[in-house]
């Protein structure tokens, strides 16, 4: 069977009517040059993070276009960053231990 369009994924996978202003996004992004691959990959990113939305994955891709990401695989290394900068952010905003003497910050 042939895989599911880009607009009938989105449908299935996302609390998200299709819509002209959404096709109209699809369209843009296709302009510029973005796989279709990539935008499942979004659309996967943001069931992942608990956001199944057009706005979210939306937000994901125009991060990446402005990056300059146009391919599943640098959509992927994209990812890949983002997630270990918010792991590296949330480890810094972790609370310090006390051992009974002083302080540790890691």
């Amino acid at each position: 069977p042939l895989p599911p369009t880009i607009e009938s994924y989105i449908a299935d996978k996302l609390a998200t009517p299709i819509n002209r202003a959404l096709v109209d996004d699809l369209t843009d992004y296709e302009a510029q040059g973005l796989e279709t691959e990539a935008i499942r990959y979004a659309v996967d990113i943001a069931l992942n993070a608990g956001s199944p939305t057009w706005r979210f994955t939306r937000a994901v891709i125009r991060d990446w276009l402005a990056k300059g990401v146009k391919t599943l695989d640098a959509a992927k290394a994209a990812q890949k960053q983002h997630d270990a900068a918010k792991a590296k952010s949330a480890q810094s905003r972790a609370a310090p231990t006390y051992n009974g003497r002083e302080f540790k910050y890691d």
